[in-house]
């Protein structure tokens, strides 16, 4: 993976995972609809992907 990626979820971009350190990736939310986990660190692309799609699907509408 590079060091920096764009999260989507329903058609729009809702944030940026970029990588702090081996097996560490943090989330910038670009979305109030995800503003939850800004900031957050994940142990994957993967885990960050569930956790957006994890909240509430009508929040990622408008």
């Amino acid at each position: 993976m590079a060091n920096a990626r764009l999260i989507r979820a329903g058609g729009r971009t809702v944030g940026l995972l970029v990588r702090v350190s081996s097996g560490r990736f943090r989330f910038f939310s670009s979305t109030p609809a995800v503003d939850a986990l800004d900031n957050r660190v994940f142990r994957s692309l993967a885990a960050t992907v569930r956790a957006v799609r994890d909240l509430s699907p009508t929040a990622l509408r408008s």
